[in-house]
Order: C-alpha cells, then structure tokens, then sequence
C-alpha cells in the first residue's frame, strides 16, 4: 500500500486510506469468524483465557500469600525463583512431551495439570509444600504456554496466524492486568485468622480464596480446551500417557 502510494495523487492516498481502514475492521471480524468455526483455535484461545486468569490470580495474591506461610520475608524470593525453575524446566521439556503426545491433547492437559497444582498451593499449609506445587504450576504452565505458540505456528493458516497472534495478545494484557487489579481487592474482603494445621500454624487470609478461584477457572477452561481440540481420535488419552 505504502509503494503505490508514492506517485498517487491525494484523492487517490484518502482513497486507499479507507480501504485499509475498512480492511483493518474486516481483518478483526475475519478473524473472530475463524475463531468461531475453528474449534483448535476456540479451544486454545479459551485455554489461554483460564491460563491468564490463575497468572494474574497468582500474580495479585503473590506477596500477601508468601506472608501468610510465616516463613519470613525470603518466602517470596523462594516462590518467585520456584515459578521461574518450573517454567524454565517446562519448556525444555515440552517439546519431549509433544513427541509422546499430539499438541492437541497437551495443550488442555497441561492447563488442568497447573490449576490441580495451584490448588495444591491454596491448601499448603507448610512453604516446602507451596514449594514443591509452584513448581509443578510453573511447569505445566510453561508447557502450556510453548505448545500453544507451536499450535498458532504450525496449525493456523498463514493468512489467519497475524489475526489470531494480536487477539492472544490483546486478550492476555487484558486479562492479566484485569486479575492484578481486582485480586488485591477481592483478597482484601477476607478477614485474616490463624488455624493449625497438622501442628503447623497457617495464616488464613484472602489470598487462598482467590486462588482456588483462579484455579477452578483454569479447570474448567482447560478441560474446554481439551474437548475442543481433541481430533476425536478413538485412542484413549490413557494410551498417549
């Protein structure tokens, strides 16, 4: 558009600015269309969705969260290097996973794996055990997170792949920086209480809640995910474990 617009005349520019302006709003709507007819893509970009929702759930409730383990202020320098770790470690090994199981099924299982994890870390009671589950969330996070890039990469049509990477851009800058803005909230509605658990002493506050409402989130969108973009293939998920 920018070469034949060098030598044309200004009714011609205004008039080729319009066609883009009208082929910006027909390339937004092409690509909803391909996301309703699509089930891969539908699937995926509702897995990423519950994805987002646990990060940012994870993300507002982060520090509030290591207080409540009573484990001293470096609870949360150990968290965040956990998540780091797992995602690291998921995404090396991800691609070892995909030559076992086809992109389809992992991408939905790794999001249930890492909302029954984070589901893990809202019940820990101890911070070795917070340890071990932010670990596995990181994992199965950045598993998820490296199959879906090589689904849009592999399985999406040239023509469509720009459309559909904005709207995943779009849809996670969104959604993350909507959870860390009303999560602090949300935790802030509970009144915090101390209970033993199994001898140890846990600090109940906000922060678990909110949690295992990202996680249920995550669940149910990854299990979405799962049946959506599953190629209904007779063999049983249990064979490709």
């Amino acid at each position: 558009l920018s070469l034949r617009n060098v030598h044309a005349t200004p009714e011609q520019k205004v008039k080729a600015a319009d066609e883009e302006k009208l082929g910006i709003g027909a390339m937004i709507a092409d690509g909803f269309r391909f996301i309703r007819s699509t089930p891969l893509v539908r699937g995926l970009l509702v897995g990423a969705f519950g994805a987002f929702v646990a990060g940012g759930a994870v993300i507002g409730s982060a520090k509030p969260y290591s207080s409540s383990l009573l484990a001293g202020d470096s609870a949360f320098s150990l968290l965040v290097l956990a998540v780091f770790l797992g995602l690291a470690t998921g995404m090396v090994f991800a691609p070892k996973l995909a030559r076992r199981l086809p992109h389809d099924r992992l991408f939905g299982l790794s999001i249930v794996a890492a909302a029954i994890s984070l589901g893990f870390v809202a019940l820990s009671p101890h911070l070795t055990i917070s340890l071990i589950a932010v670990v596995l969330v990181g994992i199965c996070a950045g598993t998820a997170f490296l199959t879906g890039v090589t689904i849009i990469g592999s399985r999406v049509e040239d023509a469509i792949r720009g459309r559909i990477n904005a709207i995943y851009q779009l849809m996670m800058k969104l959604v993350l920086f909507g959870t860390t803005v009303t999560v602090p909230v949300l935790v802030g509605l509970v009144d915090q209480r101390n209970i033993t658990v199994f001898g140890s002493e846990v600090s109940i506050d906000g922060t678990r809640p909110v949690m295992l409402g990202g996680a249920a989130i995550a669940l149910v969108a990854g299990l979405f995910a799962y049946r959506q973009m599953d190629d209904k293939r007779t063999e049983p998920i249990l064979a490709d474990l």
